[in-house]
């Protein structure tokens, strides 16, 4: 039932309109009437018309006026000209006014005002639908509208504020942007890693229940929207109130960066650096503030645990530089080539906790200098016979580029630890002594060619000795013969690619020199204890 207006200052002409029509019948129901227009708008709002009929020539308030507040206030109502013969300047001024149409109050008919109002309510029926639609579409694509909105924030391209504040109330941005509110700042560190490592599905799970984590922890507490991009970062913007402590609200936020830590921790495997803004006002400053979380949240490379940096605090107490320690390289020397390898980390270990709570200083100066306890490390691996590079840590990182591409000074001290241990593994089973140079570059040779020629008449050649010669020295050096030494190693590599990657059994034995497949799982039970499938299976269920 379409609800309809008629405005004439005239009782007849109102009274012959409502008489014209069974209107119930027809599909409308006349709502009210009014006697011009300053009456039609005090009772718009009540009663809510879609279609107006209404009379040009009215005091104190003329059709022509009530069809511009219409159109500035109600636009979806649709506008009726009732006109007279000679009133052919009102009715173009009211059509170019956005009048949908005209009828002449003397000759009108019934079929003739039918027709008219039933093109009228197919209009307003397929906007319906189209609203319908576009509200169904807003709901569904609520989350991404509100992403952009606030992204057009941070990156300060919107045109108009107030434009963006009606956008963002429609959109129902929880955050209320003319109010004061702080940001918090929240990145996945060593992003580019994870990111690598899982698929497009649990890379948008990743995403998407963080958002939600972040979202549920501060919204039970505080009016906050969350944003995030796609370098797993996170804008969380919280009204504050201005009746709250700024000590009592600064606790609970890193309270919930706390357990948004741990629950990140906990099921993604990840874990986050945290900035906290002061307090602002408006949409343009929604920039300069992420801006400086930005530039406060890289020195949680410093941070030994999880902790949550105040923007404010920070740049006002930390604005001296400190001084990087000094670098004790003839002692980890020292450590390396007496196989003490207790008194190696001790020393890589001393390094960091004076690197931990530095202020002021560009953390790739501290990756320099931990680069070069890596080259020392990698000197010492070359006269015993290991490639260094080939140790790696839990997220397959050799120590060179955990160093550069960890954005945790606590995770590149998990790396080191890492590779020590391994390295004196590595060490032991050459027997925990410095090896002649001769025998240490074969070693080298072999691990880095297993899937080569590795006899040793061809061996033998590359160290320039005979094969009697080669033989006899390598023993008394390592302790086994080579032949076992090179079936040792190739069966240890191939116990890592069983564990590491997908590939069949007999490609595995061919790329670490084993061609014969039936050979290869022999020679695996017979070091290993299991078949490889057996190895595989027992090793990922672990």
């Amino acid at each position: 039932m379409k609800r309809i207006m008629i405005v004439d200052d005239e009782f007849l002409v109102r009274m012959g309109i409502k008489s014209m029509l069974n209107w119930e019948e027809t599909g409308y129901s006349i709502v009210c009437e009014a006697v011009n227009g300053q009456d039609a708008i005090k009772k718009i709002q009540q009663y809510a018309p879609q279609i107006i009929l209404t009379d040009l020539v009215m005091e104190p308030v003329s059709g022509l006026d009530l069809i511009q507040y219409c159109r500035r206030n109600y636009p979806d109502i649709k506008i009726v000209v009732l006109s007279n013969y000679n009133d052919f300047e009102n009715v173009r001024a009211a059509m170019k006014l956005g009048a949908r149409d005209f009828l002449f109050k003397l000759t009108t008919n019934a079929q003739e005002l039918l027709k008219i109002l039933d093109g009228i309510s197919e209009e307003i029926d397929q906007r319906q639908v189209i609203d319908e639609n576009a509200e169904a579409m807003l709901i569904r694509n609520a989350d991404a509208i509100r992403q952009h909105l606030i992204g057009t924030m941070i990156d300060s391209t919107y045109k108009n504020e107030a434009d963006l504040i009606s956008e963002l109330r429609l959109a129902d941005v929880k955050c209320d942007f003319t109010k004061l509110y702080r940001i918090m700042f929240l990145s996945v560190a060593n992003y580019a890693l994870f990111e690598n490592s899982i698929n497009v599905a649990g890379h948008r799970m990743l995403i998407v229940s963080l958002e939600h984590i972040v979202s549920d922890q501060i919204g039970k507490l505080y009016p906050a929207q969350t944003f995030h991009n796609d370098y797993g970062q996170y804008v969380v913007s919280i009204n504050n109130g201005t009746a709250v402590d700024k000590s009592v609200f600064e606790n609970e936020m890193q309270d919930c960066f706390v357990h948004i830590n741990e629950y990140s921790e906990r099921y993604f495997g990840v874990k986050l650096c945290g900035a906290l803004s002061g307090e602002c006002l408006g949409c343009d400053a929604l920039s300069a503030k992420v801006t400086e979380c930005r530039r406060v949240i890289k020195n949680s490379f410093f941070l030994k645990q999880a902790r949550l940096l105040h923007v404010s605090e920070y740049e006002a107490t930390h604005k001296g530089i400190s001084v990087l320690p000094v670098l004790d390289i003839s002692h980890l020397q020292m450590a390396l080539a007496n196989f003490q390898f207790h008194e190696v980390m001790s020393c890589i270990d001393d390094f960091i906790d004076q690197c931990y709570d530095l202020v002021g200083i560009d953390s790739y100066l501290v990756r320099e200098k931990l680069y070069e306890f890596y080259r020392t490390i990698k000197s010492d691996s070359i006269t015993k016979g290991i490639i260094l590079d080939n140790i790696v840590d839990r997220n397959g990182l050799a120590l060179y580029q955990a160093i550069f591409q960890y954005d945790l000074l606590m995770n590149i001290s998990d790396s080191f630890s890492s590779l020590i241990q391994n390295y004196e593994e590595e060490c032991m089973k050459i027997g925990g002594k410095k090896l002649k140079k001769e025998i240490a570059k074969i070693l080298m040779y072999v691990n880095a060619n297993l899937s080569t020629d590795l006899s040793i008449t061809h061996v033998a050649g590359i160290a320039n000795m005979s094969e009697s010669y080669f033989s006899h020295l390598f023993k008394n050096e390592m302790g086994i013969s080579f032949v076992d030494y090179v079936n040792r190693v190739r069966i240890e590599k191939a116990k890592e690619m069983l564990v590491r990657t997908e590939l069949r059994v007999n490609e595995i034995g061919s790329a670490v020199g084993i061609e014969n497949s039936n050979y290869f799982s022999i020679l695996f039970k017979k070091l290993a204890g299991s078949t490889p499938i057996q190895y595989r299976n027992e090793h990922l269920a672990g």
